[in-house]
């Protein structure tokens, strides 16, 4: 990601495979979970969408008044959903760019994450707010943690959710937002027991299975 250019690299080479172009400076962008589709947001508050097969931008709309601080993708690729530093969020479909809800806090998202029916969003405050597609409003917010959360991930069936803040992950559950487990990242003392990084990974990967 270089300000107004995305290199997509070969993996194999690390080398540029494709660049992709926009028109301002992107700040976030997020795959689909097909890894066939980019949405990116820049810093004149524009959501685009690039198809990896020819490279080619298939939508761009300015749907917020300010820099996209987050951008995600709903599991189907049908909608997605885009955060900007003043604190607007908004839920667009894809297929047209149509603004489905939109929706404001005082503090700005960070990062987001998606289902089909329910959306979550960290902020600079440290509060995870959790909203359900359509309802037009918050659905919940499940506590306040402290320091700002940096970023936000749900597994499959919005059964758990995984943070960062700062070098920490945490899963946690979505309802309370308790902490479950969580691994501070480059440290020696894991939270499973002085683990091998490998051990940890497959741990966390059968902790989000059995949920």
């Amino acid at each position: 990601l270089r300000r107004n250019r995305i290199e997509l690299l070969d993996l194999s080479f690390l080398r540029p495979k494709r660049f992709l172009d926009g028109t301002s400076s992107f700040t976030e962008l997020a795959w689909d979970a097909a890894g066939t589709t980019l949405v990116t947001g820049n810093i004149g508050g524009e959501v685009g969408l690039y198809k990896l097969e020819d490279g080619r931008q298939r939508l761009v709309t300015p749907a917020l008044p300010d820099t996209i601080s987050a951008v995600t993708l709903t599991p189907s690729g049908r909608e997605l959903i885009a955060c900007d530093i003043s604190g607007q969020i908004r839920r667009i479909r894809v297929r047209d760019g149509a603004v489905l809800e939109a929706l404001a806090v005082d503090a700005h998202a960070l990062a987001a994450a998606a289902l089909e029916d329910l959306f979550v969003t960290a902020h600079r405050d440290g509060v995870l707010r959790v909203w359900a597609a359509g309802a037009g409003g918050e659905a919940r917010a499940i506590g306040e943690h402290g320091r700002r959360i940096d970023d936000v991930q749900t597994s499959e069936d919005g059964a758990v959710l995984l943070t960062r803040v700062r070098r920490t992950l945490s899963l946690r559950d979505p309802t309370s937002g308790l902490v479950l487990a969580s691994h501070k990242l480059g440290s020696q003392e894991k939270a499973f027991g002085g683990k091998s990084e490998a051990d940890l990974a497959r741990e966390l990967n059968a902790l989000f299975a059995s949920f």
